[in-house]
């Protein structure tokens, strides 16, 4: 029986498990047994378990009933296609095709650490079948765990009672998708007592969403912010990081990094408006890293260094660069802004979400109204003209993110948690139940 099992949707990709498969590591490097259990993952990669491999060769039986209710959930979503706003980023479904695999009787550990699990885990299923002496500790990376199923609210308040008319799903039905999947959560957790599930954000104000939620305002939620091993984002050479990444040696780089450049909540729309708008001179250049989907083009003056998966390469892309934008619309605490930081890059974003846990305004970057353009517009023209501010905030922005955001603190912050939860007996599970 392992001390931990961590449980991702993915291995990774994206910014939850890369935050979770660096948790796992950091547990790991502090002597705990911790298992990341994912959905698959390469072969013979040590502690990680794939749970489709399990079940690889499952009865016929199964399958079948797999493939129904993946076509049942699959159905539900797809009647909101043709009405789905243009701001939805992602919308998931509390059920699984596989309701009975990533439960805790096939995985067996006193504290289960849910991460990103959407797709991947039956809330139902899972919290049913909890053992006496089982306790979740559920780190959210968005604001999926507690809503009807959108990741992001924008500024919708209905999960904070039932969801339902989701202007995302563009419903104005009340017991839309959204309104079942709630009551669906909350059912799932109707059978647990404060002390089963404790809630952990890494930012303070997914703290506070959380709170506000009618999932999750009963149970204790902490704040933990992530951490990264800042022996791989440190800063490097940045001439001879630009040589690397093909990047002009004289020029000013204003750097974007998301998962998906075009996604919408990521802002870097607003990114382009702003340096249309920016006096920056001839040599700014904009350069985004990530996927860019369908759509290749990109304004005068940007070029797209395509999705990087190696870590040492983002380290040089980050020393390479003179600031980086966050221009979100929305976000929780993003890797990058600290990976940035981590690196010696100073951050220009808009004051959102958990951001500002991360930018210390005026001396590491500077926070600038959500979504105004113009003022992000001003902001880049005053920064990249000051070489005073960007020569120190290297070094500020070093400091901070090793003050705050090294990944044995975070480990030692978790295994601090999970060590008080062991010590606090779980056993009014039962008495819920009746």
């Amino acid at each position: 029986m392992h001390d931990v099992i961590h449980l991702s949707a993915f291995y990774n990709r994206g910014g939850a498990a890369i935050a979770a498969e660096r948790l796992h590591q950091g547990m790991l490097q502090l002597g705990v047994d911790s298992a990341y259990a994912v959905p698959s993952a390469p072969a013979e990669v040590p502690s990680v378990i794939s749970i489709d491999e399990m079940y690889a060769n499952a009865p016929l039986w199964d399958r079948a009933m797999s493939r129904v209710r993946y076509r049942i959930i699959r159905e539900q979503f797809k009647r909101y296609r043709p009405t789905l706003s243009h701001k939805l980023e992602l919308f998931s479904d509390d059920r699984m095709k596989h309701p009975g695999r990533a439960t805790p009787p096939n995985l067996h550990a006193p504290i289960f650490n849910l991460h990103w699990i959407a797709g991947f885990v039956d809330y139902r299923r899972f919290f049913s079948t909890l053992g006496k002496g089982q306790t979740v500790v559920w780190t959210l990376h968005d604001m999926g765990p507690f809503t009807g199923g959108c990741h992001y609210a924008l500024g919708c308040e209905r999960f904070e009672a039932a969801c339902g008319a989701c202007f995302q799903l563009g419903s104005k039905d009340p017991s839309d998708l959204s309104a079942r999947v709630h009551a669906r959560k909350a059912q799932a957790f109707s059978t647990l007592a404060p002390s089963d599930l404790h809630i952990v954000a890494p930012s303070r104000w997914l703290a506070d969403e959380a709170r506000k939620s009618a999932l999750f305002g009963r149970f204790p939620i902490s704040v933990i912010a992530n951490g990264i091993d800042m022996s791989v984002f440190a800063p490097r050479d940045r001439a001879q990081s630009r040589q690397e990444l093909g990047l002009h040696g004289d020029a000013t780089i204003v750097l974007f990094v998301s998962d998906l450049v075009v996604n919408y909540r990521k802002g870097f729309d607003l990114l382009e408006a702003a340096v249309a708008r920016a006096d920056l001179g001839p040599k700014v250049q904009t350069a985004a890293i990530g996927d860019v989907g369908k759509s290749s083009v990109f304004g005068p003056g940007c070029v797209s260094l395509g999705r990087f998966e190696d870590e040492g390469r983002l380290a040089a892309a980050y020393s390479a660069a003179d600031v980086l934008v966050l221009p979100s619309r929305a976000d929780n605490l993003p890797n990058v802004a600290i990976e940035a930081m981590a690196c010696g890059l100073p951050v220009i974003a808009f004051d959102v979400g958990g951001i500002r846990d991360i930018v210390v305004d005026g001396e590491t970057g500077f926070l600038v109204p959500e979504a105004d353009i113009d003022a992000l517009a001003a902001c880049l023209s005053r920064t990249v003209s000051d070489s005073t501010f960007l020569s120190a905030a290297r070094t500020r922005c070093r400091t901070v993110a090793t003050r705050r955001f090294d990944l044995p603190k975070q480990a030692q912050q978790y295994l601090d948690l999970y060590e008080t939860l062991r010590d606090t007996p779980s056993d009014s599970r039962d008495r819920v139940r009746q």
